[in-house]
């Protein structure tokens, strides 16, 4: 799948001179020149950040590209026509490229975990008091 295609909700590419380029199916978003972040080391760490609450189509997504620590760019849109399946592509096209500890993972929302803690909270506090009773 191309980055410049319809069906492509979302696609950075991440130039090898520090600069980067946006599409939002298939239009051209937002870029950043050759000093959005260093060259200098060889290899960098990448994070990719996305959060959304729903994978059904029309639900926001915030994106966010962090090279070697330095937020690069930033980027708002709507899943579109994905019937709810997302597919992921990594490509490199430069001789050397290697992707290296690739991992997805899922943050619980925080009014989730607030809730879920704050039930803890009251179960065990219930507990003592009922110990103190005895």
């Amino acid at each position: 799948m191309s980055v410049i295609h319809a069906s492509t909700d979302a696609a950075i590419i991440l130039r090898n001179n520090g600069g980067f380029a946006l599409f939002d199916n298939g239009a051209g978003g937002a870029s950043g020149g050759a000093s959005s972040f260093s060259v200098a080391n060889s290899t960098r760490h990448v994070e990719l950040n996305y959060a959304f609450t729903s994978f059904a189509d029309t639900s926001l997504v915030s994106f966010n590209a962090i090279v070697d620590g330095n937020l690069v760019t930033t980027q708002n849109f709507d899943w579109i026509g994905n019937l709810g399946v997302l597919n992921l592509e990594l490509s490199g096209v430069a001789a050397g490229n290697r992707i290296d500890n690739f991992a997805i993972t899922t943050i619980p929302e925080p009014t989730a975990m607030t809730l879920l803690l704050g039930g803890l909270g009251m179960v065990l506090t219930s507990r003592r008091l009922r110990c103190a009773q005895a």
